[in-house]
């Protein structure tokens, strides 16, 4: 059991530092007019915030949701059982959200239209304070359980 803990820990670790970039390019494409045309950094830019949105939200379903189950001794079930535990145990806000961010993390890796990447931008910046409020859920949850290596 205390191999999990400690794989829990280093997760939060690599957690954090996937938020902290997500966070930052965040803050960096809010002042990016996505009514105008887009300049080559400004495209750059949009890329790598949507390819961190997608990194820290496969991370916290492939990974932490995955061991905190483990830990907690459940089932592992599918990927949307998996959300529902997160649900209940107070890590996200809702499972539809969480639907919504996994369906923009697909579109995201797929081959996408250039009429519809703005429209993608707009939702990764619009989900992403879901993603950024569930690590600081995460953190309160373990400690309060005292999930410590």
């Amino acid at each position: 059991m205390n191999e999990n803990f400690a794989l829990l820990d280093s997760q939060v670790v690599l957690m954090d530092k996937s938020r902290d970039k997500l966070e930052e390019s965040m803050k960096h494409c809010l002042l990016i007019d996505l009514n105008k045309e887009l300049s080559d950094a400004d495209e750059v830019s949009l890329e790598a915030f949507s390819a961190r949105f997608s990194r820290l939200s496969d991370y916290l379903m492939q990974r932490i949701f995955r061991t905190l189950d483990v830990i907690e001794f459940e089932d592992e079930g599918t990927l949307r059982d998996r959300m529902n535990r997160a649900e209940k145990k107070g890590l996200i806000e809702s499972t539809q959200d969480f639907v919504k961010i996994r369906t923009l993390r697909n579109i995201i890796a797929h081959e996408y239209t250039d009429e519809e990447v703005i429209h993608i931008y707009q939702k990764v910046l619009e989900l992403t304070p879901n993603l950024l409020d569930t690590c600081k859920r995460i953190k309160q949850y373990i400690q309060k359980k005292g999930y410590k290596s």
